[in-house]
């Protein structure tokens, strides 16, 4: 899933490795967020139609928020941070992931 690189870089700048059972449970925690979309119109543009999602790494563990970001109230660690269309497709998801895990290791750096 991961080259010999990122895994090195995840474990220097996290303190661990993220796996593919990570890497799955945060895809269906942003699946999940996708869900919970209702969009009260029809402008595909509107924030009704999108639902935020950021990844929090700290201290050995990750987790994903979703909604507003003004209601987190845990701000420790490294994030990455991106939204999710009502409908999008698995691919998709996938690059969100990624972009999700991407930002997380550079903000690690960035603290580093």
């Amino acid at each position: 899933m991961f080259d010999a690189n990122l895994k090195n870089e995840m474990k220097a700048l996290f303190g661990f490795i993220l796996d593919a059972e990570d890497v799955e449970g945060i895809r269906d925690i942003v699946r999940t967020a996708q869900g919970y979309i209702e969009p009260c119109c029809d402008d595909e543009d509107c924030e009704c139609h999108f639902n935020a999602v950021r990844l929090q790494i700290h201290e050995g563990t990750w987790a994903v928020h979703t909604g507003d970001a003004s209601y987190d109230q845990d701000h420790r660690g490294f994030w990455g941070a991106s939204s999710v269309e009502a409908h999008c497709d698995e691919e998709t998801l996938d690059e969100i992931v990624m972009d999700l895990i991407d930002q997380a290791l550079e903000s690690a750096a960035q603290a580093a």
